[in-house]
């Protein structure tokens, strides 16, 4: 494929649109958070889980459920801050959701979970309910960015955090569960009008690694960065 002079100009002009080194700070002010469990891990611990309706518009199937940022009975306050070259990197903050997961075995209701930073590309999930502000699971960032001024998506990986997993070994003793993978984790942010800049910003960032990837593919196809 031709990387045209006209598309590398473009996005270099998006690249530099805003200053590097400021960050774009947004409130949080709606959206979901869908925790997907893994089928045959939740039949083989013996859990059922189901969600309780606080805010929880849709039934839960399965092994997933979907709770809202803050919700409009009980708000909370929650805020990012982010480099748009690097949100992955750079995501700071955190996320606040009103809802709660019932699982069966322990008659544990774990809930108004805060999804908080935990290094880059980490996150913990911390449950504010049956834990009491200890982490229910820890998760690494697979995916993250804009999809417009007033929306991130977040998706990532789940594991087991010690202080769950210790509940759960009270059940069964003779296994290791801090670490196990459970599932995935799904965010859907509606947020405060992100700048114009901050946008151009990222998507210029985007365009470049887009352009620089077509040029990598083109040298190993052993093709001339230049060649028509």
């Amino acid at each position: 494929m031709r990387i045209s002079m006209t598309s590398a100009i473009a996005a270099l002009v998006l690249a530099t649109a805003a200053p590097a080194a400021e960050a774009a700070t947004v409130e949080v002010i709606g959206g979901t958070v869908t925790f997907a469990f893994d089928d045959d891990l939740t039949n083989d611990l013996g859990f059922r889980l189901d969600g309780v309706s606080f805010d929880v518009e849709a039934v839960p199937t399965a092994g997933s459920i979907t709770v809202p940022i803050n919700g409009p009975s009980h708000p909370r306050p929650s805020a990012l801050s982010f480099d748009p070259a690097d949100i992955r990197g750079t995501a700071d903050g955190a996320i606040e959701t009103r809802g709660l997961l019932f699982f069966e075995r322990g008659d544990l209701v774990l809930g108004d979970f805060t999804l908080r930073r935990d290094g880059p590309g980490l996150l913990t999930v911390i449950d504010n309910a049956a834990l009491g502000g200890r982490p229910f699971l820890h998760g690494v960032v697979t995916s993250v960015g804009l999809s417009g001024p007033e929306r991130i998506g977040l998706e990532a990986d789940l594991s087991l955090a010690a202080a769950f997993a210790d509940v759960l070994e009270e059940a069964f003793p003779d296994r290791s569960l801090e670490g196990l993978p459970v599932g995935t984790l799904t965010v859907d942010a509606i947020v405060t009008p992100i700048p114009g800049a901050f946008v151009l910003a990222a998507t210029g960032f985007l365009g470049l690694v887009a352009l620089r990837r077509q040029a990598r593919r083109r040298g190993d196809d052993g093709v001339a960065p230049g060649a028509t």
